[in-house]
């Protein structure tokens, strides 16, 4: 497998290391105050490493019509997409809010990469797409529930399911974005403008929203939130602007999915969640769509 469908498999590790992370922290702070956090510690791993690597010329000297767009898809897929799909799964869990995230997020990016970027959808990565969206909801579906809550209201369900298609809709147009806007643009220079900006106005929605108390976070909370922002969104970033740039939208899109078969592993190993027969054909599903996509 290319290095750039390599990056895009290394990105969804990172999501699930992430998402393991902030398991236990989600349950008591609000969606918005931990994106805040994790965005500050990410955006000081991407500073020093660009300085440390000398890119501080390259970000400064971006082209101002680039620079727009990955300022906005950034606001649009961090900001806002990792936001809704945070406050779906409070709202109506994972095994609702991931699949259709998910799908949403796969559908429109393979058609905004057909009609927007000219990029070749072959039968093969479309077959492979939907086997892996397949085995995603397989697993998600599959996977024991550990919080022993009752089912949704109908209302609070559709509502976390809007959530997630809104984030699904923002990680898709945001992964068109940045293939048009990373064209002769480094990819660690992207990081260092991109990440800064999300972080100073998550910030401001936190403090706008909870005022003083946005400063407030349990001692352990906060390094757990800072280790998942360095590990999950500082490293992550950086596979999948490579992975976007290198192996396109679309594959970066299907590959980056498989993020739960990662999940599912760790939740066994650290968590106690055991697989069950779903969740193993979820897991074959995933892998052979990743193969036929990429």
């Amino acid at each position: 497998m290319p290095i750039g469908e390599l990056s895009a498999v290394a990105c969804a590790f990172l999501w699930a290391v992430n998402a393991v992370l902030l398991r236990p922290v989600s349950l008591v702070l609000p969606a918005l105050r931990i994106t805040a956090l994790q965005y500050a510690a990410a955006a000081a791993l991407t500073v020093a490493a660009g300085m440390a690597l000398g890119k501080s010329e390259l970000a400064a000297t971006i082209p101002l019509e680039p620079l727009a767009s990955l300022v906005l898809a950034a606001l649009i897929g961090m900001g806002g997409g990792d936001t809704f799909y945070v406050r779906s799964l409070g709202t109506t869990g994972v095994a609702v809010s991931y699949p259709v995230a998910t799908g949403a997020y796969i559908l429109v990016a393979f058609a905004l990469a057909a009609l927007l970027l000219g990029e070749d959808l072959t039968a093969r990565s479309v077959i492979g797409a939907a086997a892996l969206l397949l085995g995603v909801c397989l697993i998600v579906r599959g996977a024991p529930s550990s919080e022993g809550a009752q089912p949704a209201a109908r209302a609070e369900t559709l509502r976390g399911m809007a959530f997630a298609v809104a984030a699904g809709l923002c990680w898709a147009i945001t992964t068109t974005m940045m293939r048009l806007a990373l064209s002769g643009v480094d990819v660690l220079a992207a990081n260092m403008v991109r990440i800064p900006v999300v972080a100073a106005a998550l910030w401001v929605a936190n403090l706008a929203a909870f005022g003083r108390s946005a400063f407030a976070y349990p001692r352990r909370g906060s390094v757990i939130i800072v280790v998942a922002g360095l590990v999950g969104l500082g490293l992550g970033s950086l596979f999948f602007l490579y992975a976007v740039q290198t192996a396109g939208a679309a594959k970066t899109a299907a590959l980056s999915s498989i993020s739960p078969v990662f999940t599912g592993v760790m939740a066994a190993a650290f968590l106690g969640e055991r697989f069950n027969r779903r969740m193993a054909l979820g897991t074959v599903l995933t892998a052979l769509g990743a193969v036929l996509a990429g």
